[in-house]
């Protein structure tokens, strides 16, 4: 069963004070209540590629994250404010295109 947790967006707007431990496509993003807030603001955040070393560190834009749908969602059993997130880019399918192709064809945003 596919559960529809919404955007990071989101999230962030429902759990001001959170913290989203986030792995997504383009690396892992640790976001406290500060950082999540400076997110929804336009900022940037910190990402990596789960290897250790800072020189592999890059700078990850609000609307890169912002707009990413949650794969799976986890609430830390200890810590109530924390949370463990798959994410993924959102898909739209084209309707239009599964009439003239007969397939469900998805395109990436």
């Amino acid at each position: 069963m596919k559960h529809n947790y919404g955007t990071v967006a989101d999230f962030l707007r429902t759990h001001p004070d959170a913290t989203l431990d986030m792995m997504t496509p383009g690396g892992f993003v640790l976001l406290t209540p500060e950082l999540g807030a400076g997110l929804l603001a336009g900022g940037t955040v910190p990402a990596h590629p789960g290897c250790p070393g800072r020189e592999l560190e890059r700078t990850v834009e609000a609307d890169e994250l912002l707009c990413q749908t949650f794969a799976e969602l986890t609430q830390d059993k200890k810590d109530p404010s924390r949370f463990y997130a798959l994410t993924e880019w959102p898909m739209e399918c084209s309707a239009a295109e599964e009439e003239t192709q007969g397939l469900g064809l998805c395109q990436q945003m």
